[in-house]
């Protein structure tokens, strides 16, 4: 397997999961964030249900974050 650009120091980090604010090269726009789980996996749908939880935990503590530091008008969450 080839080098992962995600195994890089993280913003926040849990059992399973990595959450990152500068990995991607093209954000969407300020505050553009990435939560990825920590096994090397194909797709999403690969989680195991402790994982998927875990990542949407991050989900809801990053947006707790970006909305109080950019006050966005709402988010977009893709997969």
């Amino acid at each position: 397997m080839r080098e992962c650009p995600f195994c890089d120091p993280s913003l926040y980090e849990s059992e399973s999961a990595l959450v990152f604010t500068k990995t991607d090269s093209f954000p969407v726009s300020e505050g553009h964030t990435l939560v990825i789980p920590k096994r090397h996996i194909e797709s999403y749908f690969d989680v195991s249900n402790d994982e998927r939880d875990e990542l949407w935990e991050m989900v809801e503590r990053v947006k707790t974050e970006l909305a109080e530091r950019h006050s966005p008008d709402g988010f977009n969450i893709g997969i």
